[in-house]
């Protein structure tokens, strides 16, 4: 049998430190072992041509020319959250001046 505790965010306070470190304590005491697995959250280019209304084929151009990092998984384009903020944030400043010069 084995116990998941799952953390995506930073909780408020310090008092979740306590308990996990009780969590992990207890659990080493029973004699199991702990495992840490720590993972980037990521998205697909199908995923982020919706998140900016683009094709999925505009997503992966982006991606072959470098201007949208991604790694392989296998066969398939995998892009990290941050990498796509990054992205997206230059997007849409590139976009900004793009449509000032037409005004």
């Amino acid at each position: 049998m084995s116990t998941l505790m799952k953390l995506e965010k930073k909780p408020a306070g310090v008092k979740w430190r306590e308990e996990l470190l009780k969590t992990i304590v207890a659990e080493l005491d029973a004699g199991k072992v702990i495992t840490i697995d720590a993972k980037t959250p990521t998205m697909t280019p199908q995923q982020v041509a919706q998140e900016l209304g683009l094709s999925r084929t505009t997503v992966l151009r982006k991606i072959t020319s470098g201007a949208l990092r991604a790694s392989k998984r296998g066969n398939r384009n995998i892009i990290a959250v941050a990498d796509f903020e990054r992205f997206r944030a230059g997007y849409v400043r590139e976009l900004g001046q793009a449509f000032a010069d037409d005004f």
